[in-house]
């Protein structure tokens, strides 16, 4: 472990060895495939790998899990809550052929998940949930939103994030600002001014930049029968500042990016495709990449690169993504590979389900979402210093037919390579 001095205090859910020091707190952070407390959580329906989205934790230290997977027209969520407790029984989900998107952010004690075509709120405090503008709160009509940029703004007065929304009477979907505690949009702007005429519209997939307080939309439609696919940047105000063209994506369909798009801080935007492809593209342009060397699970941006992640010789790999949108050449995945000697022996694994808690061995933990720890197509939650949180798989049994899979969570220390 490593220390760093910090005058904060440590929620609950941090799970982080501290040593009181007078006037200070000193906490001791997770060394990279180092595991905190493994929390169990529920029961998934599956075997692993699971379908389980990385959690995410608001600021009063509440974590949420969300189980669902682009395949699947559903979703569940779990909360884990700031004195220790969990709730779940959250369900909510909208559209019969789109599944789970993600987490697209979360605030002092709330967190919000994009679920086909469904945006919807998750309490912290007591795990109800309830869905944002199910109808226009004017005109009645059904709305569904196609996509949702995954990040949530913040200010004194509001809380916002930005989507591109229809209902079945609109020719072309509306870019919006979704205030999110009044349950009404603003800002409306018709996606007609990108491209005159555009019918068929499908959200490819989205993503957001914390840095430069960017957004893009991939989008395929149509313009007199012509087939384009581009990208749409929006700047931190939702007006579109700049739009670019993709080659070669013709055949993408909605849904195609596996989690969120993410951006180079001085190169490229990238994102992994359904079939293992990877999406690359700058405000110039762009198209897809195949890498040569890794079996890609997920592009992930941390602190300031950006990384493919995957495989390669049955290992866990990693590959920058340079500025000029180039895959440099693969090496061994040394914090995936700590955590993966972990779990090759039993772990203990405390349940606060129950009153009281107990501790229970499980003896053939797995990495839930892939064969290994990492690998996944949403990009690790930053919950503290050089930690992120994941899932691990457990215990089987069969129920009503149908497979049902103990799931835990646990902080586990991460670095890049």
């Amino acid at each position: 472990m490593s220390r760093t001095c910090s005058p904060k205090s440590v929620a609950w859910s941090l799970l982080l060895a501290c040593v009181a020091l007078p006037m200070v707190g000193c906490i001791e952070y997770l060394a990279p495939g180092e595991f905190g407390v493994f929390r169990y959580f529920g029961e998934v329906r599956g075997e692993s790998p699971l379908p389980l989205v990385p959690p995410i934790s608001d600021r009063d230290g509440n974590v949420y899990i969300l189980a669902g997977s682009p395949e699947l027209p559903e979703a569940e969520v779990f909360v884990g809550h700031l004195e220790g407790s969990w709730s779940g029984g959250c369900t909510l989900h909208k559209g019969g052929d789109r599944g789970a998107h993600g987490w697209v952010g979360s605030s002092q004690d709330r967190a919000w998940y994009w679920s086909g075509d469904a945006l919807v709120e998750v309490s912290g405090a007591t795990g109800s949930c309830s869905q944002i503008l199910d109808v226009d709160p004017s005109s009645g009509a059904d709305l569904s939103f196609l996509g949702v940029l995954p990040h949530v703004e913040e200010s004194p007065s509001r809380t916002t994030l930005s989507a591109l929304i229809r209902s079945p009477s609109d020719l072309a979907p509306f870019h919006v600002t979704v205030d999110l505690d009044l349950g009404v949009y603003t800002d409306v702007r018709s996606s007609d001014e990108q491209q005159e005429g555009l019918t068929g519209l499908a959200v490819l997939g989205v993503g957001w930049d914390t840095v430069s307080r960017t957004g893009v939309y991939v989008v395929r439609f149509e313009v007199d029968s012509v087939v384009r696919v581009e990208a749409w940047f929006l700047d931190q105000g939702g007006e579109v500042s700049a739009t670019a063209a993709i080659e070669g994506a013709d055949d993408l369909s909605e849904d195609s990016v596996l989690g969120w798009l993410q951006f180079g801080v001085e190169g490229p935007v990238a994102g992994l495709l359904e079939d293992g492809r990877v999406l690359v593209f700058g405000r110039d342009g762009g198209g897809i990449e195949q890498s040569s060397q890794l079996t890609v699970y997920g592009v992930h941006r941390w602190e300031d690169r950006l990384w493919l992640v995957g495989t390669g010789n049955d290992e866990p790999m990693i590959a920058e993504v340079t500025s000029s949108g180039e895959f440099l050449d693969g090496v061994r995945w040394s914090s995936a590979e700590d955590a993966q000697a972990v779990l090759a022996s039993s772990v203990d694994v405390l349940d606060t389900t129950v009153a009281p808690s107990r501790t229970r061995k499980w003896d053939d933990p797995r990495s839930a979402p892939g064969e290994f720890p990492f690998l996944h197509p949403h990009p690790p939650h930053v919950y503290a210093q050089g930690t992120t949180l994941t899932l691990i798989a457990g215990p089987s049994f069969e129920l009503l037919d149908t497979q049902q899979t103990s799931a835990a969570f646990a902080p586990v220390g991460i670095s890049y390579p």
